[in-house]
């Protein structure tokens, strides 16, 4: 293997020194001690040496300033070059010069590096950026799609305590739930019916209904639906710190001490009255939107809503009938009355019920 000429900036400083500094005037003194001239031939023979060795000193000095020079050059260059920048150096540079060269092309190498690194980053950022604002826009969509299709169901002032504590989060419009149905029938609707006015009877059950409304609301309940002259409550899809149980038969009881005023004032001004009976039961359903493209309604399905519906038409006016399932869990609060068992048809357990009496225990 060929040996590599090295030559440093030391070296050469050296022989430029060498040469314009020291040579010359060795020569001088060896002249003036080896030979025997006068000043004269010492000056004619010894001024021509000494300006060659000045000029070549100084040639030699100009050759490496002007490598300076071009490696300053280069440098800008390749710092301001965009495709692929980099440092080209000869074998006769000097060592120092080509380690510079060197070392500059690993560093524009890894800052090359550096750089794809930083646009993975960004596009990595800016895809997670585009993912985060998709995400967050269909989470506001979402939570306005909950807004609308629940607003109708809730009390305004429910509504606005669940959009600022986020609890509409915590709302799945198509789930499994455990609730208390409500259904309060009005008792000898047909015969007010038959002998009122329609729009003295629309005016009657809008008086009504105005009152189990705010009733339900105020006792953290869902209205479901109205079915005539009947209407369906669900408690349990919103939170409460009640038992959904507890809420609803509290529901029931105002309900029907809101019911007795409004038939004393209505008594007053000499027009019909009526009596409501109520039926509640408790257990599993499926909660969510039913219907088509066209026409939806927020509703609970299952079993348990048709035992409910099953004890509001053995209800008579003025009662609140519970199930078993109801009872269980909030027999402590109130005061009640086994009353039996009913059999519902296409239903192979019987339905054991209680009256509840008054709201204390």
């Amino acid at each position: 293997m060929k040996k590599e000429k090295t030559r440093t900036f030391r070296s050469k400083m050296h022989i430029i020194l060498s040469l314009i500094g020291i040579m010359p005037y060795l020569l001088i003194i060896y002249i003036l001690i080896r030979e025997q001239m006068d000043i004269t031939n010492i000056v004619l023979f010894v001024t021509p040496i000494i300006l060659f060795f000045h000029f070549v000193g100084f040639y030699i000095l100009r050759t490496f300033s002007d490598r300076l020079a071009r490696l300053a050059s280069d440098i800008s260059s390749a710092s301001d070059s965009r495709n692929k920048p980099s440092l080209e150096f000869n074998d006769n540079s000097v060592v120092e010069i080509r380690d510079i060269s060197s070392r500059f092309n690993h560093m524009l190498k890894e800052l090359e590096e550096e750089k794809r690194n930083f646009n993975d980053v960004t596009v990595a950022l800016m895809r997670h950026a585009k993912e985060a604002s998709t995400d967050y826009q269909s989470r506001i969509s979402e939570s306005k799609d909950r807004e609308d299709r629940l607003k109708p169901y809730v009390a305004i002032n429910v509504f606005e305590q669940l959009i600022h504590s986020n609890s509409l989060e915590n709302i799945h419009l198509n789930s499994r739930r455990e609730v208390t149905v409500l259904f309060a029938d009005i008792r000898g609707f047909t015969t007010i019916a038959e002998a009122s006015e329609p729009e003295d009877v629309v005016s009657m059950l809008n008086e009504y209904f105005e009152l189990m409304v705010e009733v339900i609301h105020h006792h953290n309940g869902i209205l479901d639906k109205f079915i005539g002259d009947e209407l369906m409550a669900v408690f349990g899809l919103l939170p409460s710190p009640n038992k959904t149980m507890v809420d609803a038969v509290n529901a029931a009881i105002e309900m029907q001490v809101m019911t007795r005023q409004l038939m004393q004032k209505r008594s007053s001004e000499n027009k019909a009255t009526f009596s409501v009976g109520i039926g509640i039961n408790s257990g599993d359903v499926i909660a969510g939107d039913i219907g088509s493209k066209r026409r939806r309604d927020y509703t609970v399905i299952g079993d348990s809503v048709n035992v409910a519906s099953r004890l509001v038409h053995i209800a008579e006016g003025g009662e609140i009938l519970i199930s078993r399932q109801t009872y269980n869990d909030c027999h402590e609060e109130f005061v009640t009355e086994k009353r039996g068992k009913i059999q519902v048809k296409n239903r192979r357990e019987e339905i054991e019920f209680f009256k509840v009496l008054s709201g204390e225990s």
